[in-house]
């Protein structure tokens, strides 16, 4: 299990990712899926894998 304090950046979302994330339900309504990080209930998938972060689709904040 990760437990590295430096890793704790990759598990907290935006603001941008926080609006997305909120219209997680209309989007859902109208045929569209969020990627991992953008669902309402995302928990880092390397705290449950013990994996780094930086090998984790889920870790990766993506550009505005």
């Amino acid at each position: 299990m990760t437990t590295d304090p430096r890793h704790q950046i990759f598990a907290e979302r935006t603001i941008i990712e926080e609006e997305w994330s909120a219209r997680e339900g209309l989007l859902k309504a109208h045929g569209y899926k969020l990627r991992p990080r953008l669902q309402k209930d995302w928990t880092p998938s390397w705290i449950a894998t013990g994996e780094n972060p930086l090998q984790c689709e889920d870790a990766e904040i993506l550009p505005v």
